[in-house]
């Protein structure tokens, strides 16, 4: 009995060796798994925040566009009024001296316009 006694207690040295070892491993595989896991936020944190600067400025971009498209709508509608507008002036520039002899007949006598007397 002692031999086999004297066995175990020969081993049992080399065991919690092999144990400690086993434990260290087991340690740093959970380091090595918290800094992986911590580098895969870092870079999802990077990554989303990217996307997001990418999504403001192609918002920003849409809304320039926008912007431009209106404006130039208006300026066409500007444009179309100013026109009306330049004719509207010279038609009635142009009715001013038929007006004016209209009106003068109308008051003076002997022009046409009848005997205010």
């Amino acid at each position: 009995m002692s031999k086999s006694n004297n066995g175990s207690e020969s081993i049992l040295p080399a065991v919690a060796k092999h144990e400690r070892e086993l434990l260290a491993r087991v340690r740093e595989s959970e380091e090595e798994a918290q800094r992986i896991v911590e580098t895969a936020r870092s870079d999802a944190r990077a990554h989303r925040e990217q996307s997001d600067s990418q999504l403001a400025d192609e918002v920003a971009e849409i809304r320039r566009a926008a912007d431009e498209k209106r404006h130039a709508a208006f300026q066409v509608t500007v444009d179309a009024a100013s026109a009306s507008l330049v004719t509207v002036r010279e038609t009635s520039q142009q009715r001013i001296p038929a007006t004016t002899e209209k009106v003068m007949a109308l008051f003076v006598p002997g022009n046409g316009g009848g005997s205010h007397t």
